[in-house]
């Protein structure tokens, strides 16, 4: 028989080796997120032919990134965290919906944009 000490020991291992598993499986969600969050962005730079360099980084909010690129997938990984759009099951149906924000975003008029107006 087991001792009152052995017991609470083996529970302790039980709650660490779940709780191992638990923040690996946060990782290789993490991971899959990431890589998630990529393929809609490199579909939405490609759906809406948004060039290489670094022009819409400002028109974005994102002027501390170099690359259209690089504030692009910041843009959508915002979306997605401010708008709780992981919830959704249909990729297709997400990228639609972020596909017409960011055609809205990319249309506002350059007026409002008053930081691009009198230059830097």
């Amino acid at each position: 028989m087991q001792t009152y000490s052995e017991l609470l020991a083996i529970q302790n291992l039980t709650e660490s080796t779940q709780l191992t598993a638990l923040k690996a499986n946060q990782v290789v969600q993490n991971k899959l997120n990431r890589k998630w969050i990529q393929r809609l962005t490199n579909n939405l730079a490609f759906a809406l032919q948004i060039p290489e360099g670094d022009h819409l980084t400002f028109i974005l909010g994102y002027g501390e990134c170099t690359s259209n690129h690089q504030a692009l997938y910041a843009w959508v990984e915002e979306q997605i965290e401010s708008n709780h759009y992981l919830e959704k099951e249909n990729s297709n149906e997400l990228f639609n919906t972020l596909k017409l924000q960011l055609q809205h975003q990319l249309s506002t008029p350059f007026d409002e944009y008053p930081l691009l107006q009198g230059g830097f």
